[in-house]
């Protein structure tokens, strides 16, 4: 007996068929901002003897810095704000052109590699902030400065007080 192998008709006339399919997901727009550190001054140092120049601060310019992790997954846009520090003491006395009850500061903020994002800086003297819009997403560990200048003082001498302010780094939505 002889056996054959079945046969198999191929022909391409509706025997076979294709479809495509879209495969897909979707990724929320997220941004985040690592908790910066309180910053401290210290003591401001002063002139502590008498005459003309009694009273005025003498700490030069004083810088603090630290980093902080800001990132967005998609062009967003950043803003670094603050008034300048202030004191419970109210310059009102008869001497007040002489004091001051406000310390002016300057502020920023600094991509690691200079590029992440658009650089922002800013002093209370002018502006409470600056804001900038990025085109692209970014993750850096970037660098806050506060810088404490006396010459910010403009020749006046603070009032004795504990000074504080509240800076905000924003990163969000254009």
């Amino acid at each position: 007996a002889i056996m054959a192998a079945p046969a198999y008709a191929v022909d391409g006339a509706g025997d076979s068929d294709s479809q495509d399919f879209d495969i897909t997901a979707n990724v929320q727009q997220e941004c985040s901002v690592e908790d910066p550190e309180n910053v401290d001054f210290g003591t401001i140092a002063i002139d502590e003897a008498p005459g003309a120049g009694a009273l005025l601060a003498i700490s030069g310019r004083t810088t603090r810095r630290q980093n902080v992790w800001v990132s967005c997954n998609y062009g967003a846009s950043m803003a670094l704000s603050s008034g300048p520090m202030t004191t419970t003491e109210v310059n009102d006395g008869p001497d007040a052109a002489d004091f001051t009850d406000v310390i002016h500061l300057r502020m920023g903020i600094t991509a690691s590699d200079g590029t992440a994002f658009n650089r922002m800086f800013f002093d209370t003297l002018t502006k409470t902030g600056d804001s900038k819009t990025n085109a692209d997403a970014f993750h850096d560990n970037a660098e806050i400065a506060v810088v404490l200048n006396t010459l910010d003082f403009q020749g006046r001498r603070p009032l004795a007080g504990q000074y504080t302010a509240t800076a905000t780094l924003s990163v969000g939505p254009i």
